[in-house]
């Protein structure tokens, strides 16, 4: 119990401890060395595997190899056997040459006549294939210029509560979207020799038809400010013209749809405000008249605010027409001088103002305001001829 004994102990314990602390560090280094050393081992145990597989493989590779090479020596030295032979046949060949062993049994004759080329054959093809190309031409032509689309016979009009069948409509033209067209007349001559001699002008549908034949109308544009008696009248000018033998396409622009009532198999088929819409291809708007061999664009059954929208494409739809049709008939209703405007853009439209049944006022005012729009000649149609009664006012117009 004494008090150094007690100091001696703890310092024995202390050293103690830090000896088997020191053991363990020194235990834990050479375990740790000794897992180092044993992975080192598997790292050389592996490269010496690869270079193991590595040898093997070189060596299978060295034996084809020399397989390859013994091969080769071989092809080389039959190769050099061929060609030893190969200059000892042609040495002895060259050294004992003799003369071929060739005998003349007839001599050839000079033809009297050449055996190519044969004409006669020839030239029979060629006239064939000269034909069928004329032929085909010539088709191809009547195609395109429009001549072929007339309809061979005229269709007959459906029995009463039956739909008739349409026929089929040819197009020399593409498939582009149709817009809405206006229609009018010219006015009567002016003469300036007598202001009774408006008096002898014949405004009847006849006359009115004989002036576009001998003018050579291509696009006319006809306004009925009558309504649908007015654009009867026109369907009744483009029946005419058709049995004259003229291919005459009737444009329905009207807002009362009374070409279509007229003309069409049917008021729900397609017409100009479809294409506008571009809902239908062209060919499929053309359709036969019922009673005639004329053809018409009905007015259609889609939205006409919604295809007016279309209009700038119009002038594009009746150039195509008028090289399809000998004329382009445009029915507008009542429209007025500034509606016919965006019709009658092309050169050469003819303006046919279709009054059979309004007064004499109303056209004189009509005339005066196409005049004011700038249409100088309007061709007046009221379906009266020479017999019928004066009309002073409208020459004056």
């Amino acid at each position: 119990g004494h008090p150094r004994l007690k100091g001696l102990k703890s310092q024995l314990e202390g050293i103690e401890g830090a000896i088997r602390s020191e053991t363990r560090k020194i235990l834990a280094s050479l375990e740790n060395e000794a897992k180092v050393g044993q992975l080192r081992e598997q790292q050389l145990v592996q490269q010496m595997n690869t270079l193991k597989a590595q040898s093997a493989q070189a060596g299978e590779e060295e034996v084809g190899l020399r397989a390859l090479e013994r091969e080769a020596t071989a092809q080389r030295q039959l190769l050099e056997t061929y060609l030893a032979r190969y200059r000892e046949a042609t040495s002895r060949t060259v050294a004992n040459a003799t003369p071929a062993d060739a005998r003349v049994i007839s001599r050839a004759v000079v033809p009297t006549s050449q055996s190519f080329p044969k004409v006669l054959p020839i030239t029979i093809v060629a006239a064939f294939a000269s034909l069928l190309v004329s032929c085909v031409v010539i088709m191809l032509g009547e195609l395109f210029s429009g001549r072929a689309l007339r309809p061979v016979s005229v269709p007959e009009a459906p029995a009463p509560g039956q739909p008739a069948e349409i026929p089929p409509v040819p197009s020399a033209v593409e498939e582009i979207p149709a817009p809405v067209l206006f229609a009018a007349e010219p006015a009567p001559e002016d003469n300036g020799d007598d202001e009774n001699a408006a008096s002898k002008h014949d405004f009847s549908i006849e006359s009115v038809a004989e002036h576009l034949r001998a003018n050579g109308v291509r696009i006319a544009v006809s306004v009925s400010p009558g309504g649908d008696e007015g654009s009867t009248a026109t369907v009744m000018l483009a029946r005419l013209l058709a049995e004259d033998e003229q291919k005459v396409v009737l444009i329905d622009l009207s807002g009362s749809a009374c070409p279509t009532r007229l003309m069409a198999q049917s008021r729900d088929l397609a017409g100009v405000t479809n294409l506008l819409m571009g809902e239908v291809a062209f060919s499929e708007s053309i359709h036969s008249d019922r009673l005639s061999e004329a053809h018409i664009i009905p007015h259609g059954d889609a939205d006409p605010h919604a295809a007016m929208r279309g209009i700038d494409r119009l002038q594009i739809i009746i150039d195509a027409l008028a090289n399809a049709y000998d004329l382009v008939l445009i029915e507008c209703g009542s429209a007025d001088a500034e509606a016919v405007a965006k019709v009658a853009r092309h050169e050469g439209t003819e303006i046919i103002l279709s009054a059979p049944s309004i007064s004499d006022d109303e056209i004189v005012e009509m005339l005066t305001s196409f005049g004011e729009a700038g249409y100088r000649d309007v061709v007046l149609m009221t379906g009266k001829g020479q017999d019928g009664p004066d009309f002073p006012d409208r020459r004056a117009a």
